[in-house]
């Protein structure tokens, strides 16, 4: 069996599979045990697995925890607040919430008037309706200039299918323009190596005929105007095509 989806999946989870998605994939136990004995994949919790090589970063081990957690795990706490940056905010081990943990707990406070419950709901219902959140704060950075330039509104996390496998996951993307956004931050597409990936996968997407856009945090922070003018020069692009 080829491994290629399976380093994809890994390369979006800090180098970490889950066995559930691995069994979707069409992935039984015995090619499991078998990827272990010869040193592809080691065991970090029950049903979850790391490739070799991945580094063991904070980040991997919180992504370990909500892999073991299951569906409707997620980093929680101080431990999404250190994730996401926050500064003065120091955490040294993963915190996690399920989903149905928080469902307990807004039916406790419900019509209590408890700051951030309501909050707390809208989000939820958002996830549960399919809206995925963004998971950079330069993202959010991002689509608060479509917002603030009165463009108009994105699909965030659009999820697009690449020829011959594989998936490309956009920031903010008008799909029936084949336009894709990307908020590329230092951290993980500053160097040469992310700057070809990038590149190769951009070029993917050019096969099916998507235009794909990236903005560094200095573009996003200190030149939004110019955001918000290339979007729309784009888009004029699109529909004039």
């Amino acid at each position: 069996m080829n491994d290629t989806a399976l380093l994809r999946l890994a390369g979006r989870q800090h180098g970490l599979v889950a066995m559930r998605k691995l069994a979707r994939m069409g992935y039984a136990e015995y090619h499991i045990r078998w990827r272990i004995r010869v040193g592809l994949l080691f065991r970090v919790y029950r049903g979850v697995y790391a490739v070799a090589g991945a580094a063991d970063t904070f980040p991997f081990r919180v992504m370990a925890a909500v892999l073991a957690a299951g569906d409707g795990a997620v980093a929680s706490h101080r431990c999404a607040a250190a994730l996401f940056g926050l500064r003065r905010i120091r955490c040294d081990r993963p915190a996690i919430t399920v989903s149905d943990g928080i469902d307990r707990l807004l039916g406790r406070v419900a019509g209590s008037r408890m700051p951030g419950s309501a909050v707390l709901e809208a989000l939820v219902a958002e996830r549960r309706a399919g809206q995925k959140p963004s998971e950079t704060g330069l993202e959010d950075e991002l689509l608060a200039i479509f917002e603030a330039y009165g463009l108009p509104e994105p699909v965030p996390q659009y999820v697009l299918l690449l020829p011959g496998g594989g998936t490309a996951r956009f920031d903010a993307a008008y799909p029936d323009l084949l336009l894709g956004f990307e908020a590329d931050g230092d951290a993980h597409h500053k160097g040469l190596l992310d700057r070809m990936r990038d590149q190769a996968r951009d070029e993917s997407c050019g096969l099916i005929g998507w235009r794909v856009r990236r903005y560094a945090t200095d573009d996003i922070r200190s030149r939004p105007e110019g955001v918000a003018d290339d979007v729309l020069r784009v888009r004029a692009d699109a529909l004039a095509a």
